[in-house]
C-alpha cells in the first residue's frame, strides 16, 4: 500500500487529531509532484571565431579580409570592433564581418605592429572577443638619375627595373626614374637600354637598394645616381686594363706613398730631380684618374726598400736591375688592394712612371691599345681621353664588378649582388 492509501485510510477523527504529523509528513514528499508540469530550458551558447590571423596591411594600399566567425546554434551573428590601436584605420561590416580600411593608411602607422580587438554577437546577446595582431607594411618612393658615365649627360628613356620586373619606370628628359609606393625590403636594380638590347649602352646590373624609413629620412631613396657604359666603347680595352682575372680591383682608401730614395741595388742617393718628378706625378697627375688620389699622403725614406709589400701603401723606388720599362705588382685581400709597390728603372722617364704608379692604383694589367698611357711599350707621356673614360669607369664601379661577356643574358657591366647602391 502506498503512502498515499494509507493516509486515506486514517479515520477522519484520528485524522483531525493528527493534523501536525500530517504536515509534517506532507513535507517529506518529493518536489517533482509540485514541478511536473516545468520544462528544462536548453543552453544557448556564444559563437566562436573561425579566422585566427590577420594579413599586414600595406600603406596606402586598400585592405579586405573577410572574418569568420561561426555559432553552434546557428543564430545570426553581427561583427563590431571594441578596441586597439588599429581601429583608428580599420572598420568592419557589421552583417558581412568584412575588415577594411575607407581611407589610406597614413605613413605614421606603418613599420608597426597593432592591436585590434573584435567581437563577434549573436542574437540572443552572446559574444566573443579575440584580439589580433596586424602589421602595416612601410612604402616608400625611390628616384633614380640615370647618366653616362663617360660625359655625365643624363640619359633618356632607359628602364629602371627593381625586383626582376617587379617595379619598373623610364627615365625622362633630365635622366630622373620615380617607383612608387615600394615595400620595405631589398630589391635588385637592373638599368637597360629601352630598346632591350645593349646596342646604345651596357646593360648594368648595379646591386642591390634597400628601401625602409631610415633610408627615407637619410635621403638615400633620391635621385641614387647610376651611370650606364656605352656600347661603343671597346669591352676588350675595358677588360684587359680594369679587370684583373675579370673583376675589378681597386684601394678602398687612398693609400701613402712611401719613396725609397736610395737606389735598390747600390744603395746610392736617386737624384733629386728624378725623386722630384715622381711626388709631381702622385700629386699632380694621380687623381685625374682616379679621384680616390686627390690628397695623397708621400712620405720620403733615405733607405733601401724593403722587400715585400706595406700593407696599406704604394712603395716607390728605382733599381738599375729592372730589364724592362718599370715593374709593378699588389696584393690583395680578395678584391680589396691592401698594398701595392712600383719599380722605376732610374733611366727612364715620367711617362713610364706614370703608368706603373697607375697600374698600382687599379690592380690592372696593359693594353696593346697604342693611344693609351697603359700601351707596353709605352708610346704616350699623358692620359688619352680613353684612359680618363677608363678612371671614370673604375672609380665609379665597386671591387667585383664583372663583365659576364657572353653568358648571363651578354651582361658586360655587373657589380657583385650584395652590393648595396645606397648603404
Amino acid at each position: 500500500m502506498s503512502l498515499i492509501d494509507k493516509l486515506k485510510s486514517i479515520p477522519k477523527a484520528l485524522a483531525r487529531k493528527s493534523i501536525p504529523y500530517l504536515l509534517i509528513a506532507s513535507s517529506l514528499l518529493p518536489t517533482t509532484i509540485a514541478c511536473s508540469k516545468s520544462k528544462k530550458q536548453n543552453p544557448n551558447y556564444p559563437p566562436s571565431f573561425i579566422t585566427t590571423t590577420l594579413p599586414d596591411a600595406t600603406e596606402n594600399k586598400l585592405y579586405n579580409k573577410q572574418i569568420q566567425a561561426q555559432d553552434p546554434e546557428n543564430d545570426p551573428i553581427t561583427y563590431e570592433i571594441t578596441g586597439g590601436s588599429a581601429s583608428s584605420f580599420l572598420e568592419i561590416d557589421p552583417n558581412t564581418g568584412i575588415l577594411y580600411n575607407p581611407n589610406n593608411i597614413e605613413d605614421s602607422l606603418s613599420g608597426q605592429t597593432h592591436d585590434l580587438i573584435i567581437r563577434v554577437t549573436d542574437s540572443n546577446g552572446n559574444f566573443t572577443e579575440k584580439t589580433f595582431q596586424i602589421y602595416v607594411i612601410n612604402v616608400e618612393d625611390v628616384s633614380f638619375e640615370i647618366k653616362n658615365i663617360t660625359d655625365n649627360s643624363a640619359l633618356e628613356n632607359i628602364v629602371v627595373d627593381l625586383d626582376s620586373g617587379g617595379s619598373q619606370a623610364l627615365t625622362d628628359s633630365t635622366g630622373k626614374a620615380t617607383l612608387y609606393d615600394i615595400p620595405d625590403g631589398e630589391y635588385p636594380v637592373v638599368i637597360s637600354d629601352n630598346t632591350g638590347t645593349e646596342n646604345n649602352y651596357l646593360t648594368f646590373r648595379a646591386g642591390k637598394v634597400i628601401v625602409n624609413k631610415t633610408k627615407a629620412s637619410e635621403g638615400k631613396l633620391s635621385n641614387l645616381e647610376l651611370k650606364l657604359i656605352p656600347a661603343s666603347l671597346n669591352s676588350d680595352f675595358i677588360n684587359e686594363v680594369i679587370r684583373y682575372n675579370g673583376e675589378i680591383r681597386k684601394w678602398e682608401t687612398c693609400p701613402k706613398f712611401k719613396i725609397y730614395t736610395l737606389e735598390a741595388s747600390t744603395g746610392n742617393p736617386v737624384p733629386a730631380d728624378k725623386i722630384t718628378l715622381v711626388k709631381d706625378i702622385i700629386q699632380n697627375e694621380l687623381y685625374k684618374f682616379s679621384p680616390l688620389f686627390t690628397s695623397p699622403v708621400i712620405e720620403e725614406i733615405a733607405e733601401i726598400p724593403p722587400a715585400g709589400f706595406i700593407n696599406g701603401a704604394i712603395k716607390v723606388y728605382w733599381s738599375n736591375l729592372i730589364s724592362v720599362q718599370g715593374v709593378n705588382s699588389e696584393e690583395y685581400n680578395g678584391n680589396i688592394i691592401t698594398g701595392a709597390k712600383a719599380g722605376c728603372k732610374t733611366d727612364q722617364v715620367k711617362d713610364v712612371w706614370m703608368q706603373e704608379l697607375n697600374e698600382t692604383i687599379i690592380g690592372g694589367g696593359e693594353s696593346n691599345l697604342e693611344s693609351s698611357i697603359f700601351n707596353d711599350p709605352l708610346t704616350v707621356s699623358d692620359y688619352t681621353s680613353y684612359d680618363l673614360i677608363l678612371g671614370k669607369i673604375h672609380s665609379n664601379r665597386p671591387p667585383g664588378n664583372k663583365d659576364y661577356g657572353n653568358g648571363q643574358a651578354h651582361y658586360h657591366d655587373v657589380n657583385p649582388s650584395d652590393y648595396v647602391i645606397n648603404p
